[in-house]
Order: C-alpha cells, then sequence, then structure tokens
C-alpha cells in the first residue's frame, strides 16, 4: 500500500516552539540540522528549504514464522580492538536460528586487545590486514570476496542483534520486498549511551521517517534536491542486508560513507532500498568532543563529494565568529549554567547568543565541558598572527546567519528532544553536566560542517585539521 503524504517541517517546528516560548527561533530551523550530526546539515547545502517527500508505507508486519528455515548469510565485519562490545556481537551472532546457514567473516586490521583470538575461537573466518592498508570501503570489500552464501549482512564491531532470529527476520523480509536491492534497519542506543548520541539517533530515525512506519526509498526524481537526494541514498553498514549477486554489481568505494555511496548508486540504477523499524539493532558509541568535530568536517567533505555539492565560503572573518561563540558558550557554561534548571538554562544560552553585546571581546576561554583535542584544535586555529576582524563586525555577520543561526537552531531541536523524552519517559532526568556536554558537542558539530565550507579555500583549515585533530575517524 502506498501512502502520499507532504510533511511541512517549518510547521512542525512552529507547533512544538510554541512549548517554550521560542516560536520564532524554531520556525526558522532546517530539517536538515536534525540529522546533520550523522551526515550533514545546513552548512552543506546552504539556507535550508521546508521540502515535501513522499513517504511509501511498506505492508503490514510479515508472518515471521520461520520453518522451514530460509537463506543463507554471510556476515562481514571490520575490526580494530573491539573490545567487549565485540564479545558481545560474536555471541548474539552464533546464537542466530532460522537459517541454512551463517558464516562469520572478520576482517580485522591490527588489534592488540584479543579481538583476532575471540573471532577465531567462535569460529570465524578472520582475514588480517595491515592497519595502514585499512579503509572502510576495502576491509569490506575484501570480506565480502571471501563470502561463500546467498546475502551479505555488514554491520560493526560495536553492534549487537537483539533476538536469535533476528537475521532470518531479516531475510524474510527480503522475501516479501523482491523489488528492493539492499535493506538497512535502524540502530538503537544502548542503555548507557550518552544524551548527545540519543539526540542525534532519534533526531536521524524522526527525520528518515522511520519511527512511524517502515520507508521504501527510491531516487526522487531528476529535479531532486540534494536533501531529499541524501535522505533517500539512505543505506547504513551498521546494519545493511543486501544479495551478494547485487552487491558484486557494485561494491564499496571510496575511503569514508561507503555505504550511501552504494546506496546513492544503486538508487541512481531504478533500485529500491528499505529502512526498516521491525529489527532494530543496539548501537552507540560516548565519544569526546574532538570527535564530534571530526566527523563533522568529514562527513560534510564525503556529502559534498558524492552529491557534487559545490562549496562557498560563508564568511572571511570565519576565525573571528568561532572565537566569538566560543567565548560567549564557554563564559555562559562555566559562570551561569549549572544554576539553572532545564528548560530555562537552555533558553538562557539561546537568549545570550542571540542578543551578544557586539562590543564584546573573546579571551580564548575555553570552557572544561570540551576534552584536550578540542581545546588543542581551538586553540590552534584562533591563536594565528593574522590580526581578526573586529567583534562589531564578527556579531553582526554572525546575526545574519552562518556558524551562529545553525548553532542556535540545533540548540532549539536539543531542546524539544529532551523535552519529548523527559515526557515520554518520567524517569528520565538528565543532569546540567549532561546537558552542558551535549551543548558542547552541539557547537562542534556545527563548527566542523561551518569549517569544511571554508576550507575549500583555506588551506589554513585543512592544516589545522591534519596537526591538532591528527587520530583518524
Amino acid at each position: 500500500m502506498t501512502l502520499t503524504r507532504a510533511m511541512d517541517t517549518t510547521a512542525y517546528y512552529y507547533r512544538f516552539g510554541s512549548l517554550f516560548g521560542i516560536k520564532s527561533c524554531l520556525f526558522h530551523a532546517t530539517w536538515n540540522a536534525w540529522y546533520g550530526q550523522f551526515a550533514h546539515s545546513s552548512m552543506v547545502y546552504g539556507h535550508a528549504k521546508a521540502w515535501r517527500t513522499r513517504w511509501v508505507k511498506s505492508d503490514a508486519k510479515p508472518d515471521l514464522t520461520l520453518n522451514p528455515p530460509m537463506g543463507s548469510v554471510s556476515v562481514v565485519i571490520p575490526t580494530k580492538n573491539g573490545g567487549r562490545y565485540f564479545e558481545e556481537l560474536m555471541k548474539s551472532l552464533v546464537c542466530q536460528v532460522g537459517l541454512i546457514e551463517l558464516e562469520i567473516i572478520v576482517v580485522d586490521s591490527g588489534s592488540t586487545d584479543g579481538t583476532v583470538d575471540i573471532a577465531k575461537q567462535i569460529g570465524a573466518k578472520v582475514i588480517q590486514i595491515n592497519s595502514e592498508d585499512f579503509s572502510h570501503s576495502y576491509a569490506r570489500n575484501l570480506g565480502a570476496q571471501h563470502a561463500t552464501h546467498e546475502f551479505l549482512f555488514f554491520t560493526v564491531q560495536d553492534a549487537c542483534l537483539q533476538g536469535e532470529d533476528w537475521l532470518a527476520q531479516a531475510v524474510q523480509l527480503t522475501a516479501k520486498h523482491p523489488d528492493v536491492s539492499a535493506f538497512s534497519f535502524i540502530e538503537e542506543p544502548r542503555p548507557d549511551a550518552d544524551l548527545y548520541y540519543k539526540f542525534i539517533s532519534h533526531g536521524h530515525s524522526k527525520m528518515m521517517g522511520v519511527l512511524e512506519q517502515d520507508q521504501l526509498l527510491e531516487h526522487p526524481g531528476l529535479d531532486a534536491e540534494h536533501e531529499q537526494l541524501r535522505r533517500n541514498s539512505n543505506l547504513s553498514n551498521v546494519a545493511c542486508l543486501i544479495p551478494k549477486d547485487v552487491f558484486e554489481q557494485y561494491r564499496f568505494a571510496g575511503n569514508y560513507a561507503e555505504d550511501l555511496n552504494l546506496g546513492y548508486q544503486l538508487i541512481q540504477d531504478k533500485n529500491q532500498l528499505l529502512l526498516s523499524k521491525q529489527l532494530t539493532v543496539l548501537h552507540s558509541h560516548n565519544r569526546p568532543t574532538s570527535y564530534y568535530l571530526k566527523r563533522a568536517f568529514f562527513d560534510t567533505q564525503y556529502i559534498s563529494e558524492i552529491f557534487n555539492i559545490d562549496q562557498t565560503p560563508q564568511s572571511s572573518n570565519w576565525r573571528t565568529e568561532i572565537s566569538q561563540l566560543l567565548y560567549l558558550l564557554s563564559t555562559f557554561l562555566d559562570s551561569n549554567f549549572e544554576y539553572q534548571s532545564f528548560p530555562e538554562n537552555i533558553l538562557m544560552l539561546i537568549d545570550t547568543l542571540k542578543h551578544a553585546d557586539p562590543s564584546i571581546q573573546s579571551n580564548n576561554q575555553i570552557s572544561d565541558y570540551f576534552d584536550d583535542e578540542a581545546k588543542c584544535f581551538f586553540q590552534t586555529i584562533l591563536s594565528r598572527n593574522e590580526p581578526m576582524q573586529s567583534a562589531d563586525h564578527a556579531i553582526s555577520k554572525l546575526g545574519n546567519g552562518g556558524l551562529k543561526k545553525a548553532f542556535i537552531e540545533q540548540l532549539c531541536e536539543f531542546l524539544i528532544f529532551i523535552n519529548l523524552n523527559s515526557s515520554n519517559n518520567k524517569r528520565s532526568r538528565h543532569s546540567n553536566q549532561e546537558i552542558a556536554s551535549s551543548i558542547c558537542k552541539i557547537f562542534c558539530c556545527s563548527v566542523g560542517q561551518y569549517l569544511y565550507a571554508q576550507s575549500v579555500s583555506n588551506q589554513e583549515i585543512v592544516d589545522a585539521f591534519e596537526t591538532a585533530v591528527s587520530r583518524k575517524i
């Protein structure tokens, strides 16, 4: 059954914004920012537009009676120091039932923590490569080359399948949807996931429409904007099932965002994808602020390359913009935030940013809610000898859009998420420390996305990422 539904995102934000008395801010929020921290943001596409998309309603949940067994699956997992979560994944795989055959292929790039031993103990086929040879595409393609079964299931070392018939149910979905070329499944954050990861995970699922129903994805047409192409290309290697004969026609390409790239190639050739809510995979990260700074930068880079998005630097005084916002944020978090309750603390921060004194001068203060690597990056990129633009010009520029606008928009969305999360779960009460840490991660994402646009014509930014933020994602 097909359901065509027009969703006006502006109306959505306007309606929920009234809960907090911040209609004017939420009215201008963008659809992009809901999932910008996963894949891209309004920084990539310029000023966002509310756009309409076709939702395809899947059939009712299929009968998952699995007798006799069906399908044979090769599971492909790239690893490096998988730790305790890898052991959990292995246990969830070896107990799978309802399949004709199952093989597990681990492509390891230099583990030193016993990951390889765990894989061998449960009978996995282990392929070892040098760490310098690793890329997300190469490792997965290599694993697929050694696969012998009908379906390939790509997952990651810190995921966990929920249910002993999880893979059998996934295979049965392929029988229910014979026209679909590849299947992805939504992730559920672990109970110990931090607040920020829960926020971006929920935002991504909401943007994809999969909180309500399965989503059948196809090419939206030649006139489609980048936002809709990105959405309809969604394929996730956290949990991706694809027939081996289909995969061999395409394979992964690129060093990063290889799953999105494959999804785009598939829909370009008029294939369909399915994002299913019927099965979930346990997966989340508790990452420091610096991780999201890097992740946002590289996400934006690869999204731009995949979808051929031209980047135009948005400001010639980017250093001043970042410095001013970082100072305002750090000062607020370190002086006022701990003494305010939710939602007043976030509302006060938004108000502080929106009505900042144009004459204020930053003093390179960086809040301790940022980790040392993030602090190092900001100190490096903001301590150049070149004179900065006046503070008056920077605040005025920020008031017209750019980094400040994107940051405030995402703070508004975060405010909505916490309120809804607390309303749905009375036991879900978040400390000011959790909220402050999440706000700093939102800021790092906004800066990472913003700086990629600036880096197109500024080698200094690229150099700063290579020196101050050197850890590979």
